[in-house]
């Protein structure tokens, strides 16, 4: 399935593709039946709002319903493709089920996967650890490389490699930027910070001097510096270091 760009962050949009007109499936299903999908790219949930959102199911009504897909391990189940957090509010309303659209069978797993990440990144209220997972899992399922993914989601391949790098930060500070208390920015430019600092700190490599060359008439060897007489044959210079080699020998022995 190809998907257009996204519209997120205040960033630019394309129009989107039409797809296919398919039969809707609308159910009213237990739910005990319903799980969130374990490729879900939401890793948390504002507490608040979602509070917020089950007040607001409990006075108007669900006003869209969830997506789900047949659950491939158990046909009897469903796994969630979109609306986990109205899921989430219908659980803390303690309702006995949920109104959901359950797409085709032939609706294929990478395609509801990719469906649950877009449908996510749209938020509002995603956090950059979300974009980051986000953003992992569509390289993985387009194998493509991070400046086609920009590409694909109208935003810089620079913007991705940062939301790619804050989850490589430690889970304190993944924390923090969920909660609000640091901006990923922030704490990308910490983290560089500290590294800088350490590679300053570890010692330069020492040089080793280059040794002076020979003098012009002399030939370096392991038994010191031997001056070439003038007109020197090579036979002779080669005896002459036999010569050291076996006073050598004879010194060791």
């Amino acid at each position: 399935m190809n998907h257009p760009a996204l519209s997120f962050g205040g960033l630019r949009s394309t129009p989107k593709l039409e797809k296919p007109t398919l039969p809707v499936d609308l159910r009213s299903i237990p739910l005990e039946l319903v799980s969130p999908s374990p490729n879900n790219p939401r890793r948390s949930m504002d507490d608040a709002k979602t509070d917020e959102l089950a007040a607001s199911i409990r006075d108007r009504g669900l006003q869209q319903p969830i997506r789900v897909r047949k659950d491939p391990a158990d046909s009897s189940r469903f796994l969630i493709v979109s609306g986990h957090r109205r899921f989430a509010a219908h659980q803390r309303n303690e309702a006995a089920d949920i109104l959901a659209i359950v797409v085709p069978d032939r609706y294929e797993e990478q395609d509801a996967d990719i469906d649950s990440i877009v449908e996510n990144l749209q938020r509002e209220d995603v956090s950059a650890i979300d974009h980051g997972f986000a953003f992992s899992r569509l390289l993985d399922l387009w194998k493509c490389s991070q400046a086609e993914l920009g590409r694909r989601l109208a935003v810089s391949s620079t913007y991705v490699s940062r939301m790619l790098a804050v989850l490589e930060l430690p889970d304190a500070v993944k924390d923090d930027i969920v909660a609000g208390r640091i901006n990923y920015l922030e704490a990308l430019k910490k983290r560089d910070s500290v590294d800088a600092k350490a590679t300053s700190a570890k010692p330069k490599p020492t040089r080793k001097r280059k040794s002076a060359p020979a003098p012009r008439g002399t030939i370096p060897t392991p038994f010191g510096t031997v001056k070439l007489k003038r007109g020197a044959k090579l036979d002779e210079l080669v005896g002459y270091l036999r010569t050291l080699v076996d006073q050598d020998k004879r010194d060791a022995a």
